[in-house]
């Protein structure tokens, strides 16, 4: 997101630059000097006035659409994050999430929790991958936007990122409702790979008990990684890398 707005002031500051340059050039010696300063505010003030409105829109629409993909889920032991990852209605967490749910199981799913259009339904477990510790759940279809699944591969070290999530659970739910999605930003900080394969990504976004399950999302606003444990007292968080949830979505019973 960060990089976006960057990239998009950069490309107005160009266009007024170009601009300039052609005003310049076409414009009869004898007033270009009045002309061109001229010019230069009102392009100045153009951007003033545009630029941070339009970056603020686009900015909104990725963050509205993150906050309604993220999901709460609960089960009788345990609470945590998911998100859909499917139009037809598939959605990823962290199996240590399910505590006490078997595979074939059942867990409650907050939809948009915390504003007035929250829903809670029952989501079906239908994969489970402790040794990737994720599993893959069963939602209604078209409830939720979903979110891309991007290349972990391609991340860098020092690369921004931004974590949806409900820590804490309903510590933090006002009345009865559900805990509303927290959303925070960082940057990686390491790649920790076994050979080839990059296992994790190392963020200092913060994440504490109930981030897990949530996605990590990159500059494009594609998930790169899945939240799942933390050092406390540190800024050493870590996510799987989406590299481990291609593994588990190889499966002939999943479709996007």
């Amino acid at each position: 997101i960060i990089d976006i707005q960057a990239a998009l002031t950069a490309r107005l500051h160009e266009i007024s630059r170009l601009a300039w340059q052609v005003m310049e050039f076409s414009l009869p010696a004898g007033i270009s000097g009045f002309f061109r300063h001229s010019f230069r505010v009102l392009l100045l003030g153009v951007l003033a006035c545009i630029g941070p409105g339009f970056l603020r829109g686009q900015d909104e629409a990725q963050l509205a659409l993150v906050k309604q993909a993220t999901v709460y889920l609960e089960t009788p032991e345990s609470s945590g994050t998911a998100f859909c990852i499917s139009k037809k209605g598939y959605f990823l967490t962290c199996a240590h999430v399910l505590e006490g749910v078997e595979q074939g199981g059942e867990v409650s799913m907050s939809l948009r929790p915390g504003l007035p259009e929250e829903k809670t339904v029952k989501a079906s477990v239908l994969r489970m991958e402790h040794g990737l510790d994720l599993a893959l759940l069963q939602g209604p279809a078209e409830a939720v936007p979903a979110l891309p699944l991007g290349n972990s591969r391609a991340l860098r070290e020092t690369d921004p990122i931004v974590v949806a999530g409900f820590p804490l659970g309903r510590f933090l739910s006002i009345g009865e409702s559900a805990p509303a999605v927290t959303v925070n930003s960082g940057k990686v900080t390491s790649l920790r790979r076994a050979g080839e394969l990059l296992e994790s990504v190392q963020v200092d976004a913060e994440l504490i008990p109930g981030n897990s399950g949530g996605p990590v999302l990159d500059r494009n606003g594609k998930v790169v990684g899945v939240a799942v444990a933390t050092i406390f007292g540190t800024e050493l968080n870590f996510a799987i890398a989406s590299d481990q949830v291609e593994l588990l979505l190889r499966s002939p019973r999943f479709e996007h």
